[in-house]
């Protein structure tokens, strides 16, 4: 379990972390937007964290937000795109990916 994104300066993350991977075919520009939905939204972060070497290692994350999160990929690098609770928050959401 995660429970702190070095590289982006969060802390508390102890709710259960689902991670997608993420291959750049191309350079360019991605946006990820994390939908929950609901009247009450739980506290579900997004991360992106950078392969570079280590796997999926929290320390080389690239980018974070709480509903929409875009970095600027490189092309045949890997990336984790990993969906987390704020202090043990849980809930349903929905993940759009889209690629410039």
């Amino acid at each position: 379990m995660i429970s702190a994104y070095q590289g982006c300066g969060q802390t508390d993350y102890t709710g259960h972390e689902y991670v997608y991977t993420y291959v750049a075919e191309t350079s360019g520009t991605v946006t990820i937007d994390l939908d929950e939905p609901g009247i009450f939204s739980t506290d579900l972060d997004i991360f992106v964290l950078a392969d570079e070497g280590l796997g999926c290692n929290p320390a080389s994350c690239v980018a974070w937000s709480t509903n929409v999160v875009e970095w600027d990929a490189e092309a045949g690098t890997t990336y984790y795109v990993v969906v987390d609770g704020y202090e043990e928050a849980i809930g349903e959401y929905s993940v759009e990916m889209s690629c410039e």
